[in-house]
């Protein structure tokens, strides 16, 4: 574990940030190489891409401090000197993503930007970010996973990660690095896809419908692997896995709906 990749004087570059901005990038990247096949203005996607961007750190922060309020100590002080404090960690992916689904939807129409070719040319893209930003999760020590006396356990030992320090030293799942590899393989089935989609002209959000349903059943299943504080929903469930059951449903319903309307044309 490394949650830094040097330090000089009083500047540390956090490992968590840079895999963010990689990851940021190479979606960029492949978002306009694609969209050479889809046309839709440059320059409104840029800016789309920027402000999901912004309402993503945002939305995940805030989630993360309205989920975990009160473990920032006991005096609205502490709590605010903590938030800033750790400011670089500590973020909730659901809170991120439908922060920026919000802002991507009044963006779009406010742009008058084809709503769903844009949804689906952006979902393989989320995959193949959200990697990058597990495997900064992994340097940085956050998001961890439970005890384990399987092969597949890692020890951190770092004092300046995440880690807390009953676990340093301790094998635990690499749950970031499972979740890593798992939006690896959901990047290559939605491009194939988005390619499918492109060459039958018919990008109707079914990309985005089967990035929401496979990534809510990838989450929900590893949300047993993670050790962290997951806090309590419903039916002994985390507030992650209730979020990921009610968009795979979402997403079915959706992708039902989408099939019945080509089918009727």
């Amino acid at each position: 574990m490394h949650p830094f990749l040097f330090q000089t004087g009083g500047f540390r570059l956090p490992m968590y940030g840079l895999m963010i901005a990689a990851g940021y990038l190479v979606a960029l990247l492949y978002i306009f190489r694609r969209n050479k096949d889809i046309g839709i203005e440059r320059k409104n996607l840029e800016d789309l891409m920027f402000y999901i961007l912004l309402s993503g750190i945002l939305g995940g922060k805030l989630f993360y401090i309205f989920t975990y309020w009160s473990e920032f100590g006991a005096a609205l002080s502490d709590k605010i000197i903590y938030i800033f404090r750790s400011f670089q960690y500590g973020f909730v992916f659901y809170g991120g993503f439908l922060t920026s689904l919000a802002v991507f939807f009044f963006f779009t129409w406010k742009k008058k930007m084809p709503r769903t070719a844009t949804l689906d040319l952006i979902a393989p893209a989320l995959a193949l970010a959200h990697a990058f930003g597990r495997v900064g999760c992994f340097f940085a020590g956050c998001c961890y996973g439970r005890p384990t006396d399987s092969f597949f356990g890692v020890i951190f030992d770092n004092p300046q990660g995440e880690i807390p320090a009953a676990l340093r030293g301790v094998p635990i799942h690499p749950v970031q690095l499972y979740e890593a590899f798992g939006n690896l393989i959901l990047f290559t089935i939605l491009n194939q896809i988005l390619s499918k989609e492109i060459r039958t002209k018919k990008l109707r959000g079914r990309v985005f419908c089967a990035y929401a349903l496979l990534y809510g059943l990838l989450r929900f299943t590893l949300e047993f692997f993670r050790g962290d504080d997951r806090g309590s929903g419903l039916l002994s469930l985390s507030p992650a896995q209730t979020i990921s059951a009610i968009i795979v449903i979402a997403a079915i319903v959706f992708l039902s709906v989408i099939n019945k309307k080509n089918e009727k044309k």
